[in-house]
């Protein structure tokens, strides 16, 4: 019984840093959307290097058994968001 209540109290902590991550995106999103009256971005661009060395770290830890599945697609998925594409 100990452990259900222990995978009880670990779904509530993944699905808060879920709706966390949700709302990071948000306001990624509306910050990236804002303009300034140039009419340029008013967010400077990430580094596409950096954005692609974190999401090679998000695989090896995967492949290491250190995060799992559910963790990798969510944390991939708020990498490749800020990844431009040209």
């Amino acid at each position: 019984m100990a452990r259900r209540n222990n995978n009880a109290f670990e779904k509530r902590m993944r699905e808060q840093a879920k709706r966390e991550r949700q709302e990071a995106k948000k306001q990624r999103k509306a910050e990236r959307d804002a303009v300034d009256e140039d009419g340029e971005a008013a967010e400077p661009v990430e580094d596409q290097e950096q954005l692609m060395a974190q999401l090679a770290e998000l695989h090896r830890r995967y492949d290491d058994e250190e995060i799992s599945l559910e963790e990798l697609e969510e944390q991939r998925a708020e990498i490749t968001e800020r990844m431009t594409i040209r």
